[in-house]
């Protein structure tokens, strides 16, 4: 029997191996006590995508700074905050207030930018479809 606070490595159970690619850290991380620890973690997309080739370290680093930009939003469809209030704090109170705060409304012009520019690239040009620009048929 191993006393509880003695630093042992568990492996992940069966169940978690099934929903993807589970590794330990290459390099130890503190524990809620302090002690270093090689905790394992979920190989994401975008790095699942760097080791197969198809994407370039700095594109996965886009693809982090976008992750975490959108977060700021907090745009993501789970858990939708009521937009005419803007939160304070840690707290779970809300304050009600006309506009989000500066840095969450900073963070969602850069996303609007970035979603706005890809929209713009995937869609393929007026000629390429058949249709013609007001005289440019001429």
């Amino acid at each position: 029997m191993v006393p509880i606070n003695e630093n042992v490595a568990v492996a992940p159970t069966k169940e978690r191996r099934n929903q993807g690619i589970v590794e330990r850290l290459e390099r130890p991380i503190a524990d809620e006590s302090g002690r270093p620890v090689r905790p394992y973690r979920a190989i994401d997309t975008l790095g699942t995508m760097e080791r197969r080739g198809s994407i370039t370290a700095g594109m996965r680093q886009a693809g982090e700074d976008f992750r975490a930009r959108f977060a700021t939003t907090q745009l993501d469809p789970l858990r939708v905050p009521d937009w005419s209030r803007v939160r304070v704090g840690s707290s779970s109170r809300f304050q009600a207030a006309h506009e989000p705060g500066l840095r969450m409304e900073g963070a969602r012009n850069v996303v609007w930018r970035a979603i706005s520019r890809s929209a713009a690239l995937a869609r393929p040009p007026a000629h390429a479809c058949g249709m013609s620009l007001a005289g440019s048929d001429r």
